[in-house]
């Protein structure tokens, strides 16, 4: 993979949108952890658009694993457990490979590799599989008694390999929309 100017600007670019669309919408779960699920879902689905169009203007190996790694380490500076850094690395290969495999530009294929990059950030709620106690307590101190005790009853074991499971099918249908969102929209105009 030889990267230049353009492909790093591009992936500056598209990280930033990511993460200004996902952290936004993800903030409202210091509302609630009920509505934590609720703005990853809007987050992933939004952010197909986000995903397509990186993939009409950068089509190289490595580059979405590059942006998933980026974001992982965003996040995990942010707050997340360092665990999504590795989920991160993992995601953002598999949804290259993925890529690859239809050239970067099949729709579903595309939309599959989105589905499957869109689960990096389950690396913040992985650790509550082998490690729940000291993160329940540590947002207890940060987050209060009644946030903690909210998020603890909601993110069970079952909740949590669900959450995954379905972040890769919000991920695909957010990956069509922005397959055809691309292609509606953004070609016609010159931008994709």
């Amino acid at each position: 993979m030889r990267l230049n100017a353009n492909d790093l600007v591009q992936l500056g670019i598209f990280t930033s949108v990511y993460l200004v669309v996902y952290f936004g919408l993800n903030m409202i779960g210091a509302v609630s952890p009920l509505l934590q699920p609720a703005g990853t879902a809007v987050a992933v689905l939004l952010n197909g658009i986000t995903f397509m169009l990186y993939l009409s203007r950068v089509q190289k190996f490595g580059l979405i694993t590059l942006m998933t790694v980026l974001l992982g380490v965003l996040m995990t500076v942010a707050g997340h457990h360092p665990v999504t850094l590795i989920t991160a690395l993992v995601c953002g290969f598999a949804a290259d490979a993925f890529a690859r495999q239809g050239r970067y530009t099949a729709g579903l294929t595309t939309a599959v590799a989105y589905g499957v990059m869109s689960v990096w950030a389950s690396g913040a709620y992985l650790p509550l599989l082998f490690m729940r106690e000291p993160l329940v307590a540590q947002y207890r101190v940060q987050m209060g008694d009644a946030w903690a005790d909210s998020f603890s009853s909601l993110y069970t074991s079952e909740f949590i390999v669900t959450f995954v499971v379905v972040t890769v099918l919000v991920g695909i249908v957010g990956g069509l929309l922005g397959r055809k969102a691309v292609d509606r929209h953004f070609r016609p105009a010159g931008l994709a």
